[in-house]
């Protein structure tokens, strides 16, 4: 069991850098983005999906890359591929958006300008997905 699910994740510290990355891209775009938006709820939503939708991508491109290379011919096709990374990543940025929403409540007692808590809140939502979706990207996609 112990060797398994080090095997399953012996990328993730790959993974994890690459998806740094791309997320701090994706950290700035919505932050730069978020500035041009007013500070509703919905301006904060739609944030995150256009960040998502330039991140999916940028991330495949990347992860692909770097993280899940393999030298052996692969079984799947890039369609295949990238059409089940972006179905994983969507739902992704709905988890993603659901926590933001979710820690942007509970960070809203501080004391904090209502943009810095929306990057913290997305900043915490992201890592916590980054998880998942590594997990299904290496035993359902890149396998």
């Amino acid at each position: 069991m112990k060797r398994k699910f080090t095997n399953i994740f012996s990328r993730y510290p790959t993974y994890f850098i690459v998806g740094c990355c791309v997320t701090l891209v994706t950290i700035i775009l919505r932050d730069i983005i978020g500035r041009f938006f007013k500070e509703s709820v919905w301006e904060f939503v739609l944030s995150i999906i256009i960040v998502y939708l330039i991140g999916i991508p940028l991330s495949y491109v990347c992860q692909s890359r770097f993280t899940f290379t393999n030298h052996q011919k692969q079984s799947r096709s890039f369609k295949y591929k990238f059409t089940s990374y972006t179905i994983v990543y969507l739902v992704g940025m709905g988890s993603a958006i659901l926590l933001s929403l979710l820690f942007d409540r509970l960070l809203f007692p501080l004391p904090i300008l209502p943009r810095v808590r929306q990057t913290i809140a997305f900043i915490i939502a992201s890592l916590i997905t980054s998880v998942v979706t590594y997990t299904v990207s290496k035993m359902h996609i890149f396998k």
